[in-house]
């Protein structure tokens, strides 16, 4: 993209779950602005809370598929 630069976010590998340390070191790293949730394939809930409270960061979740379960 020429607007954005875009990364994506891992999961911690031993516990199958998102690495909310990992994304939070990356989203200082980078000094991001914006991060975008969306879970399709993914079987667990976000921790949106935590991820809010990353440095001045946004959240934008695309909750199509949590809101219809």
């Amino acid at each position: 993209s020429i607007f954005f630069e875009t990364m994506p976010y891992r999961l911690n590998e031993s516990t199958g779950y998102n690495d909310y340390d990992q994304l939070e070191k990356t989203a200082v790293l980078f000094r991001s602005i914006l991060i975008v949730t969306g879970a399709r394939a993914y079987a667990h809930l976000y921790d949106y809370v935590r991820i809010r409270k990353f440095r001045g960061v946004i959240l934008l979740a695309d909750m199509a598929h949590i809101s219809t379960d």
